[in-house]
């Protein structure tokens, strides 16, 4: 499996110790070699550098023991004595953005979120644009041209009878269902002044 040839040592099996973690990364610890990950690409080992703060440090040849527990973390004693927690949990957040090449910020400041009946997750944004994310495709307004609010979307639910209300900043609330395949607007509420228990626009 590690020829000598290939990676310049030979292995003393009985002293080697291999497993993948959550990240799917092979791990190697051999004795009398450092401490190594398998590059799958290159079809080689690579020694394992910690990295604090900027400070490189790499382990000792004699490892002299190496426990991975299930939920992330590996434990390693060497012959430099004590011992040693590296959390291997990786990126547990990533960042996406609405537009990549966004000039104006408005245009990834998400306002309104909402997971509605059907798992499908809702995303208003303050430059006025709602993202439909139905089972990882993205659909860009949904609700088609009709929906134009001069302000941005900046609450989004469903009620018990599946209807969505859709609340903006300047531009009232709107009621809207789904339809035919699509989405159609049944009513549009503005604020007026004439009538002092209509909604705010706001």
């Amino acid at each position: 499996l590690y020829p000598e040839k290939k990676y310049g040592f030979k292995p003393w099996l009985r002293n080697c110790t291999f497993f993948e973690d959550v990240n799917k990364q092979l791990w190697v610890s051999i004795r009398g070699y450092k401490l190594s990950v398998y590059d799958r690409e290159k079809d080689k080992l690579i020694e394992f550098v910690l990295n604090i703060e900027g400070l490189n440090r790499s382990f000792s040849r004699i490892i002299q023991g190496v426990y991975y527990d299930p939920s992330g973390v590996l434990w390693i004693t060497t012959d430099n004595g004590g011992l040693d927690r590296i959390i291997l949990q990786g990126n547990l957040f990533h960042q996406n953005y609405i537009k990549s090449d966004h000039i104006n910020k408005a245009e990834n400041e998400v306002r309104g979120l909402f997971v509605d009946q059907k798992d499908r997750l809702w995303i208003g944004t303050k430059s006025n644009k709602i993202l439909l994310n139905e089972n990882g495709k993205v659909h860009i307004d949904p609700l088609g041209a009709n929906f134009n609010p001069d302000g941005g979307i900046y609450s989004i639910t469903q009620d018990k009878n599946g209807l969505f209300w859709i609340g903006t900043k300047g531009s009232g609330l709107y009621l809207v269902e789904e339809y035919n395949g699509g989405f159609r607007i049944l009513q549009h509420f503005l604020n007026s002044e004439a009538d002092n228990v209509s909604h705010r626009s706001e």
